[in-house]
């Protein structure tokens, strides 16, 4: 996907895409405030120079730990043997992972 095929202000599917990543993983970061954007009526947008700007490092690491802990949440699932157990662990977990990319 070339940058000058793309549109100034670019939609989760287009920056999922140019990220190389899934639209859930761009909502995650959307969630924990690691990717800039904008909303406009309601809808999330994001300029392509501030995506293009972003560190490659810290949204790679920041994939691979949303990876982990989805996988962590299916352990912990497993292990209690509940579909809706106490994730009380895993959000403890999820907060320490996210504050070391401040």
């Amino acid at each position: 996907m070339s940058n000058e095929s793309l549109p100034r202000f670019l939609k989760v599917a287009e920056v999922a895409a140019l990220l190389r990543c899934k639209r859930r993983t761009i909502y995650d970061m959307v969630e924990q405030k690691r990717i800039p954007h904008r909303k406009v009526g309601g809808r999330l947008l994001f300029d392509l120079d501030e995506i293009i700007e972003l560190d490659k490092t810290k949204t790679l690491e920041l994939c691979v730990t949303i990876v982990l802990t989805n996988i962590l949440l299916g352990v912990l699932l497993a292990a209690t043997g509940k579909r809706n157990a106490d994730v009380s662990v895993f959000e403890r977990y999820l907060q320490a992972c996210s504050s070391s990319f401040r």
